[in-house]
């Protein structure tokens, strides 16, 4: 049975006089109506007690008012000075200002002396950097992003085979640190493709889709340590119905694993520790590209979120 069919089996149980033929049009549509808020706000278990509506606002206007999750309305500058992405932001919005003229490589990357300065800050950390033998945009996972973030939001625009501060990005550079932070993290969790952070064949929606949730849940759950898989299987019940229910079944093992590790790479491992919200500890292999992570929230989540 199909939600819709059960939803109007259930409406009929509770109104049986709209059978017997002495109900109005209009007044069946308005008994209809009342059951369908009914079930808009009833907690749904798919969704971990939350509420069709409350999905609702998490998917189509996440951090907005009527959202479970938001920005906290004051953010101290300690705070703000926390987040490895946004004093990488900062820096590379400054060394464009100070040079005027930022002169990309051939290939349009940030230039060399660049990406090593803002490596050489030591902000994020990620699995392979050890591994590191060149430090060049394409090797850096950040680095791409952060060009990217500042060419579409028209913080910079291309002059030739350089990029220059726009008159926004003159503003940007002097506006509150809060603003720039909500800036740059929309930009990341809603506008940029998270297809970039782990390439499969999901079109970026394993952990991109439902990223406001996902940030609900841990701030639900995320005072203890947990298994990432503790996440994603909440996830891939709540957006991801067909894989859910097939999670037993030993032919759709990989399958499970590919969610699984997409979703841990770019919900934990990239969104989540670039800006500072997570401590992440591995745990043991089990099989597939990535370990097993466990993740707690960090005392920065608290004080740039407020939860209903």
């Amino acid at each position: 049975m199909n939600p819709a069919e059960a939803m109007l089996k259930e409406f009929l149980a509770k109104h049986p006089e709209v059978n017997n033929g002495d109900l109005s049009l209009d007044e069946i549509n308005r008994l209809l109506g009342e059951h369908q808020h009914q079930i808009n706000e009833r907690p749904e278990e798919d969704f971990d007690g939350v509420s069709r509506e409350q999905m609702h606002w998490l998917l189509h206007d996440p951090m907005g008012e009527k959202s479970l999750i938001g920005f906290k309305q004051q953010i101290s500058e300690e705070s703000l000075s926390k987040v490895p992405l946004l004093a990488l932001s900062d820096l590379l919005i400054a060394q464009i200002r100070q040079d005027c003229k930022l002169k990309l490589t051939a290939g349009g990357n940030l230039p060399v002396r660049i990406c090593e300065y803002l490596n050489s800050q030591n902000l994020i950390d990620w699995k392979y950097r050890a591994y590191l033998t060149r430090v060049q945009e394409e090797n850096i996972p950040y680095l791409g992003p952060l060009k990217h973030y500042l060419v579409e939001t028209k913080i910079v625009r291309k002059q030739g085979n350089s990029l220059v501060l726009t008159k926004e990005g003159e503003r940007i550079a002097e506006a509150n640190t809060s603003e720039r932070f909500i800036r740059l993290f929309m930009y990341v969790a809603g506008s940029y493709h998270w297809g970039n952070f782990y390439r499969i064949q999901d079109d970026g929606m394993y952990g991109q889709l439902g990223w406001a949730f996902s940030l609900y849940l841990l701030a639900k759950y995320g005072d203890v340590p947990r298994d990432s898989r503790f996440y994603s299987d909440k996830v891939m019940r709540a957006y991801f119905r067909d894989l859910y229910e097939k999670r037993e079944d030993k032919l759709f093992q990989e399958r499970i694993h590919v969610f699984e590790d997409a979703y841990a790479w770019r919900f934990f491992e990239v969104f989540a520790h670039w800006f500072g919200l997570v401590e992440i500890s591995s745990k043991t292999e089990h099989g597939t590209l990535l370990e097993d992570i466990c993740v707690k929230k960090t005392p920065l989540f608290d004080q740039l979120f407020s939860v209903l």
